[in-house]
């Protein structure tokens, strides 16, 4: 078949050939709009920002020219360091990351705290030159593999999936961090390339991206020539108009019953706001189901932290599937994890079940639904409380607009700037004080913390044992080896605390996880719905 059929553009020329053929097997008519703006900076080697909505095809304007050109200077290390926020994420793009490797003749591992410790002593001996892991897994590697710099030595690139979850946060800051102690060990500098959706401040996270040594970036973005139809709506169930005795429960009972009627014949997600609400949900769903006698239930699952990766996964593969013959979901009620770039298929509607305070997460999950031609995209939010209402309302007219919102960007991490002088002694078997600044300080979310400020840090540490002085050199102090050594270890990879967690099986099968305190708070035998499955314990 000619090629010509395929408008063949300059920029799909550019890349490998087994990415060219990828893209004509897929039936793909050319590259996105987005592909064709990332490529030709990214293949002259410049930092950016690619920004595009869900479904814009991100991923493939970075991994095509990125893999491109390591398959032309092919290396026995880590070429391409891809990081991202969940290992959901990670475990969702490894095919497609395979695949895209072995067109070009290249390896992909994924490395996150699931993976075999076997598998990861392979992948040390013998690098992949595609590495997909988390931050946390990368400061594990930094601080408990020896020679993991040789591991590194031949990396050209890197790139932050989901930029904008991570930039505001603790993860952010530890990520940016992990970026700069990475290039002083290997002494160069990788390209940054950051995947995002659309914020309100992108010059900013160009300065995050590049933090005080680099040049600042480009930001890649197209503006889409078709504007997508909307169908979008608020229901609020005011109990303030009911006539009935019970008001509270006749409002609760109709936003019930309103999520329920339209879920049938279509394919959902609904995004409520906790992992407890979206359980509740999911129960009260499967109640309607059995009230109302239908031989055609409403099927649901959750999807959140606490539920295993099987079941979430299963999850995952469900709602793909056509409901037909008792298979496959109806919907999908989530926290905010299918937010994110997993792929969950073809939706039909997305529905917000409460508050939602951000208009680039509104966009994000509107942008789920509308991705075949001539469909629109569709969303409900449905809300009990006028200050609900209120929130939603201001967020949808935003998004209606394009408006994103700003990202506050740290610069003070005074918390992260200590835990990462202690990594650093660790790493280093010892660091001095100057070292430990020129490295911490490259990084933007330090960037209004003073060198005096800095020592007054290390002065503090020092006297309350975390870090000693010795010979010039920080090293670990008396509470950090109590607290972080020995079997301990594990805490210094995360810069977050999960509270403490009952697992849940069933027949030799993980379910997921319960909170202590809902656990201890009940007799046993009790109930419980986890995965929107009801459980005996």
């Amino acid at each position: 078949m000619g090629t010509d059929i395929y408008n063949k553009s300059s920029e799909l020329d550019s890349i490998h050939e087994g990415l060219q053929k990828i893209v004509i097997e897929k039936g793909w008519k050319d590259l996105s709009d987005i592909q064709k703006a990332a490529i030709p900076v990214i293949l002259n080697n410049k930092d950016c920002i690619v920004e595009a909505p869900t479904a814009g095809g991100k991923t493939e304007a970075v991994f095509f020219p990125v893999l491109t050109r390591s398959s032309k200077d092919k290396k026995s290390s880590v070429q391409i360091l891809y990081l991202a926020p969940l290992r959901a994420l990670l475990n969702d793009i490894e095919l497609r990351a395979e695949s895209y490797a072995e067109a070009c003749s290249l390896h992909c591992f994924k490395w996150h705290g699931d993976v075999g410790q076997n598998d990861k002593i392979e992948e040390f001996k013998n690098p992949s030159q595609l590495l997909l892991t988390t931050p946390e897994s990368l400061e594990a590697i930094m601080l408990r593999k020896a020679g993991w710099n040789k591991f590194f030595d031949g990396l050209e690139v890197i790139i932050i999936d989901e930029a904008h979850n991570f930039a505001s946060s603790d993860r952010g800051s530890h990520l940016i961090t992990l970026l700069e102690r990475l290039e002083t060990a290997i002494d160069k500098q990788p390209q940054r390339i950051a995947i995002s959706a659309t914020i309100g401040n992108p010059e900013e996270m160009l300065n995050w991206l590049a933090g005080r040594k680099r040049k600042i970036g480009q930001r890649v973005k197209v503006i889409a020539k078709v504007e997508k139809q909307k169908e979008f709506k608020i229901s609020f169930f005011n109990e303030d108009n009911e006539t009935e005795d019970n008001t509270a429960s006749s409002a609760l009972n109709r936003y019930f019953l309103n999520l329920y009627k339209s879920l049938p014949n279509k394919k959902s997600i609904i995004f409520g706001g906790s992992r407890t609400y979206t359980e509740k949900l999911a129960s009260a769903i499967n109640r309607m189901n059995t009230h109302s006698g239908t031989r055609n239930p409403v099927r649901v699952r959750t999807h959140h932290s606490a539920v295993s990766k099987f079941y979430r996964e299963e999850a995952e593969s469900l709602i793909k599937m056509k409901s037909s013959f008792g298979s496959g979901l109806e919907a999908i009620i989530s926290t905010s994890t299918l937010e994110l770039g997993i792929d969950v298929g073809e939706l039909d509607q997305v529905i917000q079940a409460g508050a939602l305070s951000s208009s680039s997460s509104f966009l994000q999950r509107v942008g789920r639904t509308g991705r075949r031609p001539n469909k629109p995209q569709v969303f409900e939010g449905l809300c009990l409380r006028e200050d609900d209402l209120i929130l939603l309302t201001a967020v949808v007219s935003l998004g209606l607009k394009g408006i994103s919102d700003k990202i506050n960007f740290p610069t003070k991490a005074y918390h992260i700037m200590a835990h990462q002088i202690i990594c650093l002694s660790l790493q280093n078997n010892g660091i001095t004080v100057q070292k430990a600044w020129d490295i911490l300080s490259a990084a933007y979310c330090y960037s209004n913390i003073t060198f005096e400020k800095f020592k007054t840090l290390i002065d503090y540490m020092i006297e309350r044992e975390y870090l000693r002085n010795v010979d010039e050199l920080l090293i670990v102090g008396r509470v950090c080896e109590k607290n972080f050594l020995g079997a301990n270890w594990r805490k210094l990879f995360a810069v977050f605390d999960s509270s403490f967690m009952y697992d849940v099986w069933s027949e030799k099968k993980h379910i997921g996880t319960l909170d202590a305190s809902f656990v201890e708070a009940l007799d046993i035998p009790f109930f419980f719905v986890l995965g929107g499955i009801e459980w005996e314990a």
